[in-house]
């Protein structure tokens, strides 16, 4: 038995050489700094909602703004395929930054909710070159891994300042307004030394391993990047169905469920929202990240997925049941979602299209048909859940997205038995 375990631990160790050490280095700078920033803003719908009396479906602003920059990627990942993609990622890096730093300047719930989403345009339009990048300077055979222990330090980050931001403002009582304010200021400050850092990586690309050819406008290039590359639109599907189903709830109605069905304070709020998840992710990812380089995309997406779509269906049970048993069930919910959200992340914006995607300037390609698409289903999601809201209880919206989740985990498992895993 100690043996198998030891067996275990060594096929759990990551080892990087060389100049994959330095870019490790400078990668876990970026994203620690980045996700203590990230866990300031994403308190921010708890900030609108309790602070500036934003209104429910206030709080799909952000996603419908999001899906901006998800669209415009489509263009994005070509334009930059035979290009340097570093700048792609710091310029957009630093207008995301400073939207952060204009929401310190700002009191009307809608209106803060507004930046918040122009910022999340510029940081969505990071990606594809970010996945490019991953590519190109990680060996294939550990990238998941690398990209989960990056993930997993940064839950860690994550769930300590967003715990302290929640703190702070449940401390300042009739000063809430002014500590939301200074929250932002940091929060931009942060994300400026973390694109900064990204900046040091040293990227290992080969632009003369894709010549320059006339290639065809990014839409008509899609429509037969589609036509040619079953495998893919198989996992786009997937991805969309899972998309779809998740944003339904995810940007608004948990929140509100923990605030107004709940009656949570800050504190609690977040401990429940973005803590509890983020303990379980730290715990967890670094193992699903070395799990998914064993058995590919798609076991590893059925099995995110599947944890995934529990999380809103045993919310809704928690808001039906005694309230003695309300809180455990919503624990268990948000802890079936942390164990598997940093794999999600993994797979979704680093990974997941290098395995479909040829060598070179392709991934960035690649990735840009993927958050073109996600865009579009931010945007339906967006209006859908509006409409839902308007029409139907939160807990009505968490069951239909709870449920379309775990579809989606069954066309990943679907997906697994009848087709081939892609090479990385």
């Amino acid at each position: 038995m100690r043996r198998g375990l030891g067996h275990r631990l060594r096929r759990q160790r990551l080892t990087l050489q060389g100049t994959e050490r330095h870019t490790f280095r400078w990668h876990m700078g970026f994203t620690l700094l980045d996700s203590a920033g990230a866990a300031i803003l994403a308190n921010a719908p708890l900030m609108a909602t309790k602070t500036l009396t934003a209104a429910d479906w206030q709080l799909n602003i952000p996603l419908g703004l999001s899906c901006v920059g998800m669209i415009a990627a489509l263009h994005l990942g070509a334009f930059m395929a035979d290009r340097p993609k570093k700048p792609f990622v710091v310029v957009p890096g630093l207008f995301y930054a400073a939207a952060s730093l204009g929401m310190a300047m700002i009191d009307t719930g809608w209106l803060f909710l507004l930046v918040y989403g122009l910022g999340a345009i510029f940081e969505v339009a990071t990606r594809p070159a970010v996945a490019a990048i991953v590519r190109s300077n990680y060996a294939a055979d550990h990238r998941n891994h690398a990209m989960g222990r990056l993930r997993q330090c940064s839950a860690i980050v994550f769930l300590g300042v967003t715990m302290g931001s929640a703190w702070l403002l449940d401390r300042a009582g009739g000063h809430a307004a002014d500590w939301v304010r200074a929250e932002m200021v940091l929060a931009g400050l942060l994300s400026l030394a973390a694109y900064l850092c990204f900046r040091r990586i040293r990227v290992q690309e080969n632009l003369a391993a894709s010549p320059e050819v006339p290639r065809p406008a990014p839409a008509r290039s899609m429509v037969r990047l589609l036509g040619q590359d079953a495998p893919f639109r198989n996992y786009l599907i997937g991805f969309m169905a899972f998309a779809f189903f998740n944003l339904l709830y995810a940007a608004s109605v948990v929140w509100a469920f923990a605030a107004k069905d709940l009656g949570l304070s800050y504190l609690a709020c977040s401990l429940l929202v973005q803590v509890i998840p983020s303990v379980a992710s730290s715990l967890l990812t670094g193992w699903l990240g070395a799990w998914t380089d064993r058995v590919g995309p798609w076991k590893a997406w059925g099995l995110i997925r599947a944890g995934w779509g529990l999380d809103p269906l045993l919310l809704v049970l928690a808001a039906v049941v005694p309230s003695l048993a309300a809180l455990p069930l919503a624990v268990a919910a948000r802890l079936s979602r942390g164990a598997v959200m940093g794999g999600s992340w993994v797979l979704s914006w680093q990974t997941g299209v290098s395995c479909f995607a040829p060598p070179g300037g392709e991934t960035a390609r690649y990735m840009g048909v993927q958050t073109f698409f996600n865009g579009l289903v931010r945007l339906g999601a967006a209006v859908a859940s509006s409409l839902l809201l308007a029409v139907a209880t939160r807990s009505t919206v968490l069951l239909v997205g709870g449920v379309g989740v775990l579809l989606s985990s069954l066309h990943a498992f679907h997906c697994a038995r009848k087709l081939r895993t892609p090479s990385t």
